[in-house]
């Protein structure tokens, strides 16, 4: 959000507005930042009589946009985690559970349920969200889409007098004609200021009706025909002549893993029957002064009603893990449910990480999703020791009691939670199996840190705050600078 004693601009996500942020900056003295994606509702008293400036993209556009930008950055945008589940669904099921998140269905409060969880309290710190945790409390379209639900909450409302809206398709001269309209003086300035702009947070993706089948695009016309209507939009035919551009992978580098090896599900069955007697009598012997010390419940706040004890670890470098003096003691009890899960996975690879975590009685591991490169490339699995019939485990809105003696691979990249309503506490082993090719793929990246780390003579280090050399469109301390 932009604002000078003339007018207001509000910057709607994926419609042009970074480049209409930079020249509004660059050509009007007095223009000041109130914060980034920031809605209407947060617009400082004093501006509130003054005209508001917005911009409006075909919703078919829209969506198509979103995605590929979303894709584009990796698991970042806690929105886009949750609706793409984890980022396994394809731009159908996505964009679906998008344009579908206001409704009644029991999957849209679902995620409803799960943002509710995972975003802040204040905006400014969602990633990318643009929402907090009291907008999608509130959030209730039965027949709305998303997009409408959020072009009048960053605006306002449409029916304002003092809104002023331009078409992201013809954006330079609708902007300029609006500006005009309103006497603003630096009118001139703006409009030679974006003609020299390049267009900024592009997606890459070539026209949108290359990426929709019938059934979605009259979902996008029913649930956005308001906006359709008011603004004369229509889904357009794309040119034969015009490839489809394939959209973005989530992953910065593409080394061919997949979660739940690339099938359709929360959870994946590895195996059902495994023995896990000898290690559960190991585990029955544990003290509480064994249990307490590895500060992983004082970390991560979300695992705070656990405990955990740690026997392998790479500390998340997705490098050759260490054994821990702790793994010895349990090795003859540990090491066949280890060659169990290797031999499904074809033994191509090694276990990053191997931990036993008890979870209090009647307490639970609030909604969360696992981040960073190491956990997005590894298969996270887990071994029920010790539990019972009113443990519940909860990935993607799908849940189900885990039984012991069964081995389950789970998503880790969406939102996950776990509710122990029993009188007992709950013992899970947890390992982390990386395939070998993302081995090969944490070299290469090893290589790029170093050159970027110690870089020639003649060149300067990359700041933390610089795009990451990659290209992944993302921070260097937010990529591989999290390697160091």
């Amino acid at each position: 959000m932009i604002t000078n004693d003339q007018f207001t601009f509000i910057h709607v996500h994926k419609t042009g507005g970074r480049s209409l942020n930079s020249v509004i900056t660059q050509c009007i003295p007095g223009s000041q930042t109130v914060g980034y994606h920031f809605p209407h509702a947060l617009l400082p008293v004093q501006q509130r009589h003054l005209p508001v400036v917005g911009v409006v993209r075909n919703p078919w556009d829209w969506y198509v946009s979103w995605y590929a930008f979303n894709r584009k950055m990796g698991l970042r945008n806690p929105l886009f985690i949750v609706v793409s589940d984890g980022g396994k669904a394809d731009f159908k099921t996505t964009v679906k559970q998008l344009v579908k998140l206001g409704d009644d269905s029991e999957q849209s409060r679902a995620h409803r349920a799960a943002l509710a969880a995972v975003l802040p309290t204040e905006f400014g710190t969602d990633r990318g969200a643009g929402l907090t945790r009291t907008c999608i409390e509130g959030y209730s379209e039965p027949h709305r889409g998303y997009y409408s639900w959020l072009f009048d909450r960053m605006l306002g409302g449409t029916e304002s007098p003092l809104l002023h809206i331009a078409k992201f398709e013809n954006l330079q001269p609708d902007f300029i004609a609006i500006m005009r309209r309103l006497g603003v003086a630096e009118s001139d300035a703006l409009e030679s200021a974006l003609q020299a702009t390049e267009k900024k947070n592009a997606s890459s993706h070539s026209h949108y009706a290359h990426y929709y089948d019938a059934e979605l695009r009259e979902l996008i016309a029913e649930r956005e025909r308001r906006l359709i209507d008011t603004y004369g939009y229509v889904f357009e035919a794309a040119e034969p002549s015009d490839a489809p551009v394939a959209l973005p992978s989530f992953y910065s580098f593409d080394v061919g893993f997949r979660k739940l090896l690339d099938r359709s599900a929360n959870f994946l069955l590895l195996r059902s029957d495994l023995d896990i007697t000898p290690l559960r009598q190991k585990v029955e012997q544990l003290t509480e002064q064994d249990w307490a010390g590895s500060g992983r419940e004082q970390k991560f706040h979300v695992h705070r009603h656990t405990a955990s004890l740690i026997l392998v670890t790479d500390n998340f470098k997705h490098l050759p893990p260490t054994n821990l003096p702790l793994f010895e003691r349990f090795k003859n009890e540990v090491q066949p449910v280890l060659d169990t899960i290797a031999d499904y996975y074809g033994n191509k690879g090694m276990f990053l990480r191997v931990l036993l975590v008890r979870l209090t009685e009647g307490e639970v591991i609030d909604p969360h999703f696992d981040e960073g490169m190491s956990l997005l490339h590894s298969h996270r699995v887990h071994i029920p020791i010790i539990t019972n019939n009113e443990v519940m485990f909860c990935v993607g809105g799908e849940k189900r009691h885990l039984a012991a003696g069964e081995i389950w691979e789970i998503n880790n990249a969406t939102v996950h939670y776990v509710e122990n309503f029993s009188r007992h506490a709950r013992v899970h082993m947890i390992v982390d199996w990386a395939p070998a090719e993302t081995l090969t793929h944490r070299e290469r990246i090893a290589g790029i840190v170093k050159t970027v780390l110690s870089p020639p003579p003649s060149q300067s280090l990359v700041s933390r705050n610089d795009p990451c050399p990659c290209g992944s469109g993302q921070r260097f301390k937010n990529c591989h600078g999290k390697l160091v």
